[in-house]
């Protein structure tokens, strides 16, 4: 069943682990008992860097103790995206080389940036972040609303 978290201005999905090829969803409840809390991912349009479209989330540690992401520095997660082309679900958009990555704490009330490319090639393309409870648990998959007709 789709479970949508309605944030200030913004509609956002969450999904516990990735259950995506059958695009099924979890409950927040989920989230919040592997997290002890339902981060914001809001969806903030799509930017044209380079004559390459991008679509641009925030996201937001809307609990009261930090979570950890891996990624390339304090204010950069590692964002990917996934969308169907030809009937399959695929993860799609690897913008890092991984060298340099780390584990990083994202503090209470933390919002960063992140950032998916836009491939027309895929429908039903969302980004999504794995974030974790401890530097050392396990991920829980974020996921954002469908991010096709969004602009």
């Amino acid at each position: 069943m789709l479970k949508k978290m309605l944030g200030a201005g913004g509609v956002l999905i969450v999904a516990f682990g990735v259950v995506a090829a059958a695009w099924k969803y979890r409950e927040p409840l989920q989230i919040w008992y592997a997290l002890g809390t339902v981060p914001a991912l809001r969806f903030e349009g799509v930017r044209d860097l380079e004559g390459t479209p991008f679509a641009e989330f925030s996201l937001t540690n809307t609990g009261d103790h930090p979570l950890y992401f891996v990624g390339s520095g304090p204010s950069h997660p590692i964002a990917l995206a996934e969308g169907v082309r030809a009937g399959k679900l695929d993860v799609f958009d690897y913008p890092i080389c991984g060298t340099g990555l780390e584990v990083h704490a994202f503090e209470p009330g933390s919002t960063v940036s992140i950032m998916v490319v836009v491939d027309e090639e895929y429908e039903r393309k969302r980004a999504f972040v794995e974030l974790q409870r401890t530097p050392d648990g396990e991920s829980v998959s974020i996921y954002s609303r469908v991010f096709d007709d969004l602009e």
